[in-house]
């Protein structure tokens, strides 16, 4: 229990929101004329007509009277605003979705610095034979003819005015970066005979637009001699999909293959591989033999879940601490030896990295198995997502079961507030738009009001940084200048570390790891360590930026020091050395490969990153039952989900060397050096020991609330009058966390915009402190907004001064009637040589009311 707990923030006052001023002109975009437009996409629309009139006439020798469709994609550049409600004045066409991309100028569109990228937007638009015609009757009544637009169609006329490019949704979309071709060479590699898929549909509005969509898919797959498994439709997040198993051969020569209808159906969205979600292990690894005794439970009540593989439950330090939930009995196929990730798990969120001993959690953790060890390429256990399940499906269904009775069976763990996944979908990188997967874990999140911490992801490929063999040995030599080497190298091949499903959630909390662990000194043998400094992200780790160019991911946690070892060649590449078990690493439980259920090895990337962050989340609740001045101030079944978010982000900042040598590797760039940060650092790196303890000149505020569109509350942080006039340097963090409803069928998405204001514009005049972290945009564009100031100079102020902070809630994607749960944790500190008691002087002021001085 800290010496100085956190204080909480006294009642708000009611307000209205701040309405933000409009910014500046936007910079104006150059444009084709009409002529360009004209001769670039007039052949693209006759082609159009030409392919659908094509598919009705095959069609119907099949089936007579059907009207095909086909899903068209507008890519314009620039955005255009309720563009949907244009497109339901046309018969025939249905809105599917849209997303923001940014594209690269080009000769037609480009701003006056021709460098910069535009933001424009992909409008996907099912269509049927009547509606491509009267599309096509527009564009030529305004490019060929000049006429005006009827009434009610003007947006059309924008849109045409902005359209980069116009085409059919074809089967390289459906495929490309799913993982399907990757994953169908190894299962011809293997001599597998057949495949099994997640057909992802583009979801329709009625029930029987869904039920016929399924026919015709049902019709293509029985042609092939394959079987439909199962069928997954959840309306809340758009999403209508069907497990299938199909021949392997449908996928020879697959884009010269006009023969398998099922390939050109206009109705799939994607085709994706299942059991995806892999943890790769060697048996044969070493590990530790050790007794490690820690206190016993004390609580009988879940408050985090683990979704994950299957721990070994009798493990010494696992023994009477979980509470496992296997409603599908994977167990019956987990090997002692195959439980190796959720042991792992488990042992990290209970007990913390075991090369430094903490107490564990007082309460047990309810665990739901989601994996199995599979055996299917070349005989090493693997744990997977059983490929006879959809995740989503399965994800969604486990969520359920907590919080939902279900006949005869009671809710199996309704007090739980945060639930771990440390896996990802590496088939799923993120690529702007949102996977099911993170629709799922947004839309849940605001439906049980929990918290999902989610890893970002590992890529542990060889760093190719082509090294010639003769500089080797003075790199290594000089650590500083090897480690912007490969800063460099990560950064100019950042495309290929992007996050993975589901970790670009709105609402989670997604974490990456940071090059670093507990352990003490250790052999390095024939192993390089690329980064020195413990303060930087791990070489191995994923990074963002995430939806709508939001932080992602959000903060960096312990993921394990990970070294390489030089490839051969004529330059040096640098393979991974130690991914399985060899120190250093993150220490954690493990089966052991001699027999002996209680071994240990050491781990690294951001599963152990998401844990530990977890385990926090778990210390942070147990702070608030125990110490005595919180316990029972806060209505923790409410607000503990986002006061976790909050609290959890509020310790996270920037190292000031990990900055630097980032800012000295990549000097060429010549952007936004705050994006450029937070892009590979997110908010930073989490110090858990801070999160909940003050001292004399360092104290966290915690406010809380929940707020309607237009609403406001004002907070008052009293300014300790100690500081007043005095020189030295102080810093103010605020965090705002809250959970969002969403609209999965606007772009926008998120439906609840938060943000918080000084209202009385006087954070200079009491603090005299400045923004010195993050992009004051950037920051806004999530679920979190955390801000850092410092500032070291005098200012004079009387011994009533207030800082006043405003949070409002605006709608942003659409209308919502649910009240908006958040969590403000503020945190003012000084240097911590000065002599005085700031702690003391808040804690006095806040707890009588505050006279504001005019």
């Amino acid at each position: 229990m800290p010496e100085k707990p956190l204080l909480i923030f006294p009642t708000p006052t009611p307000t209205g929101r701040w309405k933000r001023k409009g910014g500046g002109a936007p910079k104006e975009l150059v444009k084709p004329t009409n002529e360009e437009q004209r001769a670039r996409l007039q052949p693209k629309f006759e082609q159009l007509a030409r392919t659908l009139e094509a598919q009705t006439v095959r069609l119907q020798t099949d089936v007579a009277g059907v009207d095909p469709e086909m899903v068209l994609v507008f890519e314009t550049r620039g955005t255009i605003d309720e563009f949907i409600k244009a497109l339901r004045r046309m018969p025939g066409m249905e809105w599917m979705g849209e997303v923001d991309q940014d594209f690269p100028a080009n000769e037609f569109f480009h701003y006056e610095d021709e460098a910069k990228p535009i933001t424009g937007r992909l409008y996907f638009i099912m269509s049927n034979q009547t509606a491509l015609v009267q599309l096509k009757s527009l564009w030529d009544n305004y490019y060929v003819t000049g006429e005006r637009f009827p009434f009610g169609f003007t947006k059309w006329r924008d849109l045409f005015g902005m359209l980069n490019d116009v085409r059919p949704w074809g089967l390289r979309d459906r495929i490309e970066e799913t993982g399907l071709l990757e994953d169908w060479n190894q299962r011809i590699i293997a001599n597998q005979e057949t495949i099994h898929l997640e057909i992802e549909l583009w979801y329709r509005e009625t029930p029987n637009q869904r039920a016929t969509t399924k026919g015709n898919i049902e019709n293509h797959i029985a042609e092939i001699d394959g079987e439909i498994l199962q069928e997954s439709v959840i309306g809340g997040i758009g999403y209508h999909a069907l497990l299938v198993k199909v021949p392997i051969g449908v996928f020879n020569d697959l884009y010269n293959n006009n023969t398998i209808r099922l390939l050109a159906a206009s109705d799939i969205m994607f085709m994706r591989p299942v059991g995806q979600c892999a943890v790769n292990y060697d048996p044969a690894a070493e590990t530790i033999q050790e007794d490690l005794e820690r206190d016993a439970p004390i609580l009988n009540d879940p408050k985090i879940a683990l979704f994950d593989g299957l721990p070994m439950q009798n493990h010494q330090l696992l023994n009477n601490r979980l509470t496992i939930d296997d409603p599908d009995n994977f167990q019956l196929n987990y090997t002692a030896i195959a439980r190796q990730h959720g042991t792992a798990m488990a042992s990290l969120i209970l007990h913390g990295d075991l090369n430094f001993e903490e107490s564990p959690l007082k309460f047990p953790l309810y665990v739901r198995p989601i994996m199995q060890p599979d055996i299917s390429f070349g005989g090493t256990p693997v744990e997977y997502i059983p490929q006879n399940l959809l995740l989503v499906d399965l994800i969604h269904k486990a969520v359920k079961r907590l919080y939902e009775n279900d006949g005869a069976f009671l809710a199996a763990a309704p007090n739980v507030k945060v639930i771990n996944l440390s896996i990802g979908d590496p088939a799923r990188v993120f690529n702007g738009a949102l996977s099911s997967l993170a629709k799922l874990v947004d839309w849940l999140s605001f439906k049980y009001n929990v918290l999902f911490i989610i890893s970002a992801g590992n890529s542990s490929e060889n760093i190719a940084a082509q090294i010639p063999v003769a500089q080797i040995d003075e790199l290594i030599g000089h650590p500083e200048r090897l480690s912007e080497l490969i800063v460099r190298y990560i950064y100019d091949n950042i495309r290929h570390k992007r996050i993975i499903s589901p970790g670009e959630s709105v609402n989670g909390l997604t974490v990456g790891a940071s090059h670093s662990d507990n352990h003490g000194p250790f052999t390095l043998q024939n192993r390089i360590n690329l980064f020195t400094d413990a303060r930087i992200f791990s070489p191995i780790s994923r990074f963002g930026l995430g939806f709508r160019r939001s932080i992602k991911p959000d903060v960096l946690m312990p993921g394990g020091r990970f070294l390489y070892r030089q490839a051969p060649g004529q330059s040096i590449d640098f393979a991974a050395a130690n991914f399985q078990s060899l120190a250093p690493g993150i220490k954690v439980a493990s089966p052991s490969a001699q027999g002996n259920l209680n071994g240990y090895r050491f781990t690294h990337g951001t599963s152990n990153s998401a844990a530990l962050l977890t385990r926090t989340a778990g210390k942070v609740y147990e702070n608030f039952i125990d110490t005595e001045e919180l316990n029972g101030t806060i209505d923790l079944n409410e607000y503990f989900p986002v006061i976790a978010k909050s609290l959890l982000t509020h310790s996270a900042s920037w190292d000031t060397t990990s900055r630097q040598l980032i800012l000295r590797a990549l000097s060429f760039h010549e952007g936004n050096k705050r994006d450029l940060l937070a892009r590979l650092l997110g908010f930073g790196i989490v110090n858990p020991n801070t999160v909940v303890n003050c001292t004399e000149q360092k104290v966290t505020l915690v406010g809380y609330g929940s707020l309607s569109p237009e609403e406001g509350h004002l907070f008052r942080l009293p300014m300790p009058f100690g500081i007043s006039g005095q020189v030295f340097w102080r810093k103010l963090t605020i965090t705002l966390a809250w959970i969002t409803p969403i609209n999965p069928f606007n772009q926008k998405y998120r439906s609840a915009a938060l943000f918080f204001d000084f209202p009385d514009q006087n954070l200079t005049q009491l603090l005299e402190v400045s923004r010195t972290h993050y992009d004051d945009n950037t920051v806004k564009r999530g679920t979190i907004q955390h801000e850092i100031f410092e500032g070291s100079r005098a200012t004079v102020f009387n011994a009533n001064s207030d800082l006043g902070i405003r949070v409002s809630c605006k709608e942003d994607a659409s209308t919502f009637q649910e009240r908006i749960k958040y969590a403000l944790s503020v945190t003012l500190e000084i240097n911590e040589t000065v002599a005085i008691d700031i702690y003391n002087e808040i804690r006095l002021r806040i707890q009588q009311p505050v006279v504001i001085t005019p």
